[in-house]
């Protein structure tokens, strides 16, 4: 089936021409007679898109989250839609305690105060210990399982929410994670069920000296709510390596968010280590050449009497 990858790093496009030689690498999106396509966030996944490829059986994303591919176009084309549902859980996992010690010990506020020779005093630089402390996590799929394990690690309390309870964990409403977590973790996807389940609400019920780690989806907080909650001092702090709008980075409620001394925002990046990448290479192929043999493995939808060997995965 002839297959085109787009948005490939030079060493990816070369790490997948060892594996195969029977792909293509187009340098636009002029489109063409491709009956799989593979891509990656950065390309949105509209009808526009579709009407390139009037040959298209199978967008293979090289992530998780799907919420950049138009599922219901797809889904009148008959357009099977592929995820990498498993590559970097324990990146984010880890990504996601970068975030909290960087809050938790000021180490933003330490270094630049060393760059800048800025006068600090030791309370200036006071943190506080993860150990005996509880975070609450949103979602306890592949990545926040991997959290709670760290946590453990840490010598911490673990509660959760999920409408599935598949682990051996504390599981409560929603409502109590906000209210008893010194951090709230979030690790779900972005649908209309999840979107803003942070908000003007569930933040009025957090504790002043929480904080919130968002390395899943942007459109999970209400960023209007975190702020006012953030300047109103009823929250201490928010890691994000996820913002709502990131193709508008320089908008105004970004950029409050961005400056503000208890935030401290990175560039979508929590899934970006060279292990997960390759993880993310070699999972997209293994997918492929599944859905050749008439099997499709990682599913975001399924089209009629189409063969899957597994159902949908987080």
């Amino acid at each position: 089936m002839k297959t085109a990858f787009y948005d490939l790093l030079e060493w990816e496009k070369n790490y997948l021409i060892s594996r195969s030689q029977e792909f293509e690498y187009p340098e636009n999106l002029t489109g063409g007679p491709y009956e799989i396509v593979s891509t990656f966030i950065s390309t949105p996944i509209d009808c526009c898109f579709l009407e390139k490829f009037p040959d298209l059986k199978l967008i293979q994303t090289r992530s998780t989250g799907f919420d950049h591919i138009n599922l219901d176009a797809c889904r009148e084309r008959g357009i099977v839609v592929s995820n990498v549902a498993y590559y970097a859980q324990t990146t984010v996992a880890e990504f996601t305690f970068a975030l909290l010690l960087n809050l938790s010990r000021k180490i933003n506020y330490n270094v630049q105060a060393v760059r800048t020779q800025h006068p600090t005093t030791v309370e200036d630089l006071e943190g506080f210990d993860l150990y005996g402390k509880t975070i609450g996590i949103i979602g306890t799929g592949a990545i926040g399982s991997q959290v709670a394990q760290i946590a453990h690690g840490f010598g911490m309390q673990v509660i959760a929410h999920d409408t599935r309870q598949t682990l051996p964990l504390t599981y409560t409403s929603l409502e109590t994670v906000m209210l008893e977590s010194d951090f709230i973790s979030l690790h779900v996807p972005y649908t209309p069920e999840t979107h803003h389940i942070i908000n003007k609400n569930t933040l009025g019920l957090v504790k002043p000296h929480a904080i919130i780690i968002n390395t899943a989806r942007g459109g999970l907080i209400d960023q209007q709510a975190l702020l006012e909650s953030l300047n109103n001092k009823k929250l201490a702090g928010a890691g994000l390596d996820v913002l709502e709008d990131e193709a508008y980075i320089l908008s105004s409620i970004n950029q409050a968010l961005i400056n503000h001394p208890g935030v401290t925002v990175t560039s979508h990046n929590a899934y970006n280590s060279r292990e997960a990448r390759i993880r993310m290479l070699d999972e997209t192929l293994k997918t492929i050449e599944s859905f050749k043999t008439g099997i499709h493995i990682h599913p975001v939808k399924t089209v009629k009497n189409f063969k899957s060997a597994e159902s949908g995965l987080r």
